[in-house]
């Protein structure tokens, strides 16, 4: 069983305890994938992907298995990533990192915040937010950038319920070679990435938080259509037979939005 674990708190830090000092070492088992026995529970191996997190970049993207060719032999690997913004590949019998691979706009991500507050991407709000997926040697990975001002106390301000906030965000679906963690193609987005990544045969689609809907070949990400719905997406597409489901019932950006269930065929 593996395990994808969020941020520790408190977030970010406090004028008493700036940078989370009140929580000090590596904060274990946050932000990590933990690998248990499914039988006893017991832990067999972990891997934290951001120790002593202060900026609520969680590992909660849940975990692709996948067996790929490492070094020429077929070896089952995990596959994770979070809101840091960055996809990870484990070796699924003992932990061993494969690759790390950074999506989407990165600034001031890393290490302690300043005592001044400064711009960080991909945010709080940002990194990967939504499940990725899997297909022919492929992991597709959905991203977003919305920054946050942010110092060694605290966020300046927050975003969380902010349409002016929100229409800042960008997003963008990357395809990543899942055994050597090099990128395929990459599709920046006009909007937000909340829409997962669903593939139906040869076909991945997504979504944005204007209300787009995007169909990409997995190969080579030619787009192979879009549709503006009449409202925003922040729901995943959803295959049934050869039939597309969508949720656009997002606020969005759409001044009157019309909350809809739309079905595509796929035929």
């Amino acid at each position: 069983m593996f395990i994808s674990v969020a941020n520790p708190a408190p977030l970010y830090g406090t004028t008493k305890f700036p940078n989370g000092s009140s929580r000090p070492g590596a904060d274990l088992y946050t932000n990590s994938v933990v690998a248990l026995d499914g039988q006893t529970g017991k832990r067999i191996w972990s891997q934290q992907a951001l120790p002593h997190d202060v900026r609520d970049y969680d590992l909660m993207i849940p975990a692709i298995l996948a067996t790929l060719p490492i070094g020429g032999v077929d070896t089952e690997v995990v596959l994770v990533a979070g809101k840091m913004g960055k996809a990870f590949a484990y070796r699924a019998d003992n932990g061993q990192r494969l690759w790390t691979t950074s999506v989407g706009r990165h600034l001031h991500d890393t290490g302690p915040i300043t005592k001044k507050a400064e711009t960080i991407f991909p945010g709080d709000f940002g990194g990967v937010e939504t499940p990725m997926a899997f297909a022919s040697g492929l992991l597709f990975v959905p991203w977003l950038d919305l920054s946050i001002q942010a110092s060694a106390t605290g966020p300046a301000t927050s975003i969380k319920g902010s349409a002016g906030a929100f229409q800042k965000g960008r997003g963008g679906l990357t395809a990543i070679n899942a055994a050597t963690g090099q990128i395929a193609w990459q599709h920046k987005l006009a909007s937000m990435d909340f829409g997962a990544a669903t593939v139906a045969n040869d076909v991945v689609f997504t979504s944005d938080y204007a209300g787009t809907l995007y169909a990409f070949d997995t190969q080579t990400g030619k787009t192979l259509w879009t549709q503006k719905t009449p409202a925003g997406i922040n729901a995943f597409p959803a295959v049934d037979g050869d039939t597309l489901l969508v949720g656009s019932a997002a606020a969005g950006f759409t001044k009157n939005p019309k909350f809809q269930l739309i079905a595509y065929s796929l035929s």
